[in-house]
């Protein structure tokens, strides 16, 4: 199997297609909840999948990119954003997604950067 290099991936406002400037690295966790439907006779609990959520991040160098502004808006507003996450050369993952957080860092021997995080809102798709 060969080995894929992160070079290739990228993060873009999913409407326009347009790249988010300068990100350098992003994530997804996927998950759902669990719902107990043992019964007073059963010695083991039994589980059944429940509501399916992912969470995430994205991060990178700020830059006074206009997209950056349309991010933090959607932040302060609460309203959502529509993002794709590709992993390489057109397989991506995609959807709707609240920004909920925007960590802003800087240091004196360093560039200012920034971290999204975001929770998902309704289902997000895969290409594979």
């Amino acid at each position: 199997m060969a080995t894929i290099s992160g070079t290739a991936g990228d993060i873009r406002e999913h409407n326009s297609g347009n790249s988010i400037a300068e990100i350098r690295e992003w994530s997804l966790d996927f998950s759902h909840s669990i719902i107990d439907v043992s019964s007073f006779s059963d010695i083991w609990n039994e589980n059944i999948a429940g509501i399916r959520s992912v969470t995430g991040s994205f991060s990178g160098i700020l830059s006074d990119d206009s997209d950056y502004t349309t991010i933090e808006n959607a932040l302060l507003n609460g309203s959502t954003y529509v993002i794709r996450c590709l992993l390489y050369f057109g397989v991506h993952f995609s959807g709707t997604v609240l920004i909920t957080g925007n960590n802003p860092s800087v240091s004196y021997d360093g560039v200012t950067q920034t971290t999204f995080n975001f929770t998902g809102n309704g289902q997000i798709i895969d290409n594979w």
